[in-house]
C-alpha cells in the first residue's frame, strides 16, 4: 500500500472530510484530514504529501493565508484550493500565489475533487 496517492487535506467541517474519504479509496488514496491551519502547517512541515488541498474557511486562518505560508518552505506540492465561496478574486488570487488548481464546492465537487487530484499529479509528473 505504498504507492497510495498522500493527501494532506485542510478542511474543518468534519462532514467534507468523510465524503471525501468514500470519493477517494483508501487502496488508492491517503488522506490525512488537518482540521484547522495550525495542524495542516504542522502536517505539512513534518509530512511528505503528494498533494494538498487548502479550504478557504478554516477556524484559525483564512486557505489564502495558509497557502502562502505552505509555499514559503514547500515549491513542488501542488495544492489545490477548494472554497464554497463563489468569487472570482478569491480563485485569482489564490492561482497567483501558488495554488495549482481551484475548485469550488459545487454539488458535485467530490466526484471532481478526485479527478482534479489525478489532473494534477499528472501534470505535476510531466514537469518533473
Amino acid at each position: 500500500m505504498a504507492d497510495r496517492i498522500r493527501i494532506l487535506m485542510a478542511e474543518d467541517n468534519p462532514d467534507h472530510v468523510e465524503l471525501c474519504r468514500e470519493y477517494l479509496p483508501s487502496n488508492e488514496f491517503f488522506l490525512d484530514a488537518a482540521k484547522n491551519g495550525k495542524e495542516a502547517l504542522q502536517k505539512a512541515r513534518t509530512s511528505k504529501y503528494d498533494i494538498i488541498v487548502l479550504d478557504y474557511m478554516l477556524p484559525d486562518v483564512t486557505g489564502a493565508q495558509l497557502l502562502k505560508d505552505i509555499r514559503a518552505f514547500e515549491k513542488k506540492t501542488p495544492i489545490i484550493f477548494v472554497t464554497a465561496m463563489d468569487d472570482p478574486d478569491i480563485s485569482f488570487q489564490v492561482l497567483k500565489n501558488g495554488a495549482s488548481d481551484y475548485v469550488p464546492k459545487t454539488f458535485q465537487y467530490y466526484e471532481v475533487l478526485k479527478e482534479r487530484i489525478l489532473e494534477n499529479l499528472h501534470a505535476h509528473d510531466e514537469k518533473a
